[in-house]
């Protein structure tokens, strides 16, 4: 077999160092940098998406603080409210005492009304930033769209646990 015998060896070391700075030279040419900057669009694109993501939670948080502050501030009032009622009783006030029960229940029942209302607000706007924060994420990193029915039953899951 000619390949192993020895005479042959300096020029099968010649074709294959040529062969080899040839092919490297075109890899390194043609192939790889085309390789680099499909690297360097998906990072940017995913450094994007994180930015977007952390914005979404920055404002999510500001609006948990919004409804807590709106949920404190109700709280106060019924308290407020409460004290009002305790002193007119204590005043020997009985008439007076059937109407401010009155007005303290209409008033608690809309406050846990509004706050009720607000709290599914609040909840479908971080469910609607989720499902946006998913399609992002799905289209970024696999190319394709979420089933959006999968995606919500998922969130509506999620957040019924979280609730109870």
């Amino acid at each position: 077999m000619p390949q192993f015998d020895l005479a042959w060896f300096p020029s099968q070391i010649f074709w294959l160092i040529v062969c080899f700075c040839v092919l490297y030279w075109a890899v390194s040419r043609f192939f790889l940098p085309p390789v680099a900057q499909i690297i360097k669009e998906r990072t940017q694109k995913i450094q994007a998406v994180l930015r977007q993501a952390d914005e979404l939670n920055a404002k999510a948080d500001r609006l948990i603080q919004a409804h807590d502050t709106y949920l404190n501030k109700a709280q106060e009032q019924s308290a407020r409210m409460i004290q009002k009622v305790h002193e007119d009783i204590a005043a020997g006030h009985a008439q007076q005492e059937q109407h401010f029960l009155n007005v303290l229940k209409s008033s608690t029942a809309k406050a846990e009304k509004e706050v009720s209302e607000k709290h599914k607000d609040v909840r479908l706007h971080l469910k609607e930033i989720t499902v946006q924060f998913l399609d992002i994420i799905f289209e970024t990193i696999y190319r394709v769209r979420p089933h959006k029915a999968s995606v919500n039953k998922a969130i509506d899951a999620h957040l019924k646990e979280f609730s109870e």
